[in-house]
């Protein structure tokens, strides 16, 4: 899948299953990436979002995905993933003026900036990102940035709707059912 999603904002789902299905079509590693700042409030959503899914299914749930983490290092992270080669998926908090706690999934090349996560790391300078197109944001729309530890409680439940759609996809067609033959 070399184009981004064109779907509305309301079906980051599908697109979701869409990013899932070309990175085993194509038979390369989904290289997951939660990123943010914990101490910003709902900045810290994508590392939420990434520690939760690798608390239920470990850093390398098959040899087609891998979870990571980073917080303040996130553009050294996306610089050693982006060398691989592999399709990746970016949880972060995404701010797009939508109403907070909004779900969305994004193309990295459909940022006009080259930033529009909430810490503006000019994500389209990092070596190797304008040659790689399959970079993607799923993001959450943050009702605070401000300092804090606690997610507020919209985004905290569009977080944990993105590990159910997330965990729902590795369980249902990553992972081959035992006596399946898959």
């Amino acid at each position: 899948m070399t184009a981004a999603p064109s779907r509305s904002l309301s079906s980051w789902r599908d697109d979701l299953v869409e990013i899932f299905h070309s990175a085993t079509e194509d038979c390369v590693t989904l290289q997951m990436l939660g990123i943010g700042n914990e101490m910003m409030r709902d900045d810290g959503v994508g590392l939420f979002i990434g520690k939760k899914l690798m608390r239920k299914y470990g850093p390398h749930p098959t040899d087609a995905l891998r979870i990571h983490l980073s917080g303040a290092s996130s553009e050294i992270m996306l610089s050693r993933l982006i060398e691989t080669g592999n399709q990746i998926l970016i949880f972060d908090s995404l701010v797009e003026n939508s109403r907070p706690g909004s779900i969305a999934l994004k193309h990295l090349s459909s940022s006009r900036f080259g930033y529009f996560a909430t810490h503006n790391i000019p994500l389209k300078l990092i070596p190797g990102l304008k040659e790689h197109n399959r970079i993607y944001v799923l993001g959450v729309e943050p009702e605070s940035i401000d300092v804090g530890e606690e997610l507020s409680e919209i985004v905290r439940r569009s977080a944990l709707e993105v590990i159910d759609s997330v965990g729902n996809l590795i369980e249902n067609r990553l992972i081959p059912v035992e006596g399946s033959g898959v």
